[in-house]
C-alpha cells in the first residue's frame, strides 16, 4: 500500500541523501587505499514538517499511523524543481543505464540538479538531472541508474516524487503541547 502525503503543509526541510554501495579498504600499515564500487544505488530521505496545532499536524500524523507497519507500505513525497519543464513521456528503454530517452523532445528546461519522478509501472522512482536539458532535447541524464521499463509519463516541479519507506517500525511524533505537533521522519528508497 503506498499512501500520499498531504500537500499541506509543506515539509520546512528535507534532506535526500544518494547512496552508493562501496567498499573501502585501507591497509593499517601504509594507509593504501582500494575502493570497490558495486551497483547499489539508491535515496535516504529525512524530511521535518514545521512545528504545527493538531488541525495540519495530525492529517499527517494519521497518514503515516493508519498505514501500519513500516515494512508493509510505502509513502509518495514531492521534491521541487528550478526548470521550466512539466511533463514529457520517456520512450520505454530499460533499466541498467543513466540515460532517460524520450519519445519526443521536451518542452522547456531542465537544470542540472532538478529532481524527476518516473513510474515505472508500480512505483514512482525520484531521479535528479545530472546536466541541463534544453528545450526540444530527447534525452535526460540521472542519478541513479534506471529502474524497470520505464513506461509513463514523466512530472516535474512539486510534483516530482519517489516512493520511499519508513526506517523504523512507526512514526515519532513529538507533541509538544496538547495542540502541537513536531514530525520528524527518515526513511529509505523502497526498492
Amino acid at each position: 500500500m503506498t499512501i500520499i502525503i498531504p500537500a499541506d503543509p509543506i515539509p520546512i526541510r528535507v534532506r535526500l541523501t544518494g547512496e552508493t554501495a562501496a567498499a573501502l579498504l585501507e591497509s593499517p600499515y601504509s594507509y593504501a587505499q582500494d575502493i570497490e564500487k558495486h551497483t547499489g544505488e539508491r535515496w535516504l530521505l529525512e524530511a521535518e514538517w514545521p512545528l504545527m496545532q493538531q488541525e495540519f499536524g495530525g492529517p499527517i500524523a494519521r497518514a503515516f499511523a493508519q498505514a501500519g507497519r513500516h515494512d508493509t507500505f510505502t509513502f509518495a513525497i514531492g521534491i521541487p524543481a528550478r526548470g521550466t519543464a512539466t511533463t514529457f513521456a520517456p520512450s520505454g528503454g530499460g533499466g541498467g543505464t543513466k540515460t532517460l530517452p524520450l519519445s519526443a523532445g521536451i518542452s522547456g528546461t531542465l537544470k542540472d540538479g532538478d529532481y524527476i519522478e518516473v513510474n515505472d509501472g508500480s512505483d514512482k522512482r525520484l531521479y535528479i538531472v545530472t546536466a541541463d536539458v534544453s528545450d526540444a532535447a530527447n534525452s535526460i541524464t540521472v542519478w541513479p541508474t534506471l529502474r524497470g521499463t520505464p513506461a509513463a509519463a514523466v512530472a516535474v516541479g512539486a510534483s516530482a516524487r519517489g516512493t520511499f519507506r519508513l526506517n523504523v517500525g512507526g512514526l515519532p511524533i513529538d507533541v509538544i503541547s496538547p495542540i502541537l505537533y513536531d514530525i520528524i521522519i527518515q526513511a529509505t528508497e523502497a526498492l
